[in-house]
């Protein structure tokens, strides 16, 4: 008979009889073995439960060190009184640093103030500057009629007026502000003062003398408008400030009036 014959004949029993060897393997190595390695350390262990159980009978934990070096320093700190607080050599340091930089006149003995502030009377108008474009600026009116504040946006040009009567809600409120748009700058440069603190110190001893707070200037590009009151005064307005037109006085926030008209 030919061997090709005898193997095609045999050759689903040899593949069944691989299969079945490599279970058995797979079965001797994956449960039989690792049980026999477990119940070897259990054993080991089990046998060497009593010399481990009589060490921890036997041990002592180690002494504990109750004196520490810093205990001579904890006390000494403990018991030296502080040392007396000397006053500072440079007193007229610690001051109010206003918006621009400059310190008030100090107030101490003999000293009295230059002048007497007076506040700017409120009034029942006032304006927001809301942004807008090169030609046109987008202005919020408010009015205070009737113990209730009205409120009216208004696009208005370079030479116009500022507001202006409207109904609203069947009701007649006069927006007008007596004011006119006189420039609109986009891209206007705002100068900020933030205040920083600086120590002083002794320049001979270096010693800490006490900290001081200096004005640190700055610029954004930010829009302006500048407008004219009723008395022909123009001020400057930056986008996001408020303008309340008193009985007497003009009261923006945050500026001033423009340098034409200090």
């Amino acid at each position: 008979m030919d061997v090709k014959a005898i193997l095609f004949k045999y050759v689903e029993k040899i593949a069944l009889g691989l299969a079945i060897c490599f279970l058995i393997y797979t079965i001797i190595y994956a449960v039989i073995v690792p049980g026999l390695e477990t119940h070897k350390i259990t054993a080991r262990l089990l046998s060497q439960s009593n010399t481990i159980d009589s060490r921890l009978k036997i041990s002592k934990p180690p002494p504990i060190e109750m004196e520490r070096k810093e205990a001579a320093l904890m006390e000494k700190r403990f018991t030296t009184p502080f040392p007396i607080a000397k006053e500072f050599e440079r007193a007229d340091i610690f001051v109010t640093v206003t918006k621009e930089g400059t310190p008030p006149p100090p107030r101490g003995k003999g000293v009295e103030p230059s002048g007497t502030f007076v506040a700017p009377i409120p009034g029942d108008t006032e304006f927001i500057y809301k942004g807008g474009t090169a030609e046109l600026a987008l202005i919020q009116v408010r009015k205070l009629q009737d113990n209730v504040w009205w409120a009216e946006s208004f696009t208005v040009e370079k030479g116009q007026s500022i507001g202006q009567k409207k109904t609203i809600k069947k009701v007649p409120v006069d927006f007008d502000t007596h004011c006119k748009l006189r420039e609109i700058e986009p891209f206007a440069q705002k100068a900020m003062t933030f205040n920083k603190t600086s120590i002083i110190r002794n320049d001979k001893t270096g010693e800490f003398l006490g900290t001081k707070l200096e004005p640190d200037k700055h610029a954004i590009t930010t829009p302006k408008i500048v407008f004219e009151n009723k008395k022909g005064e123009k001020y400057n307005l930056w986008v996001g400030e408020l303008v309340n037109l008193g009985t007497e006085t003009v009261s923006v926030s945050s500026s001033t009036k423009t340098s034409s008209n200090k």
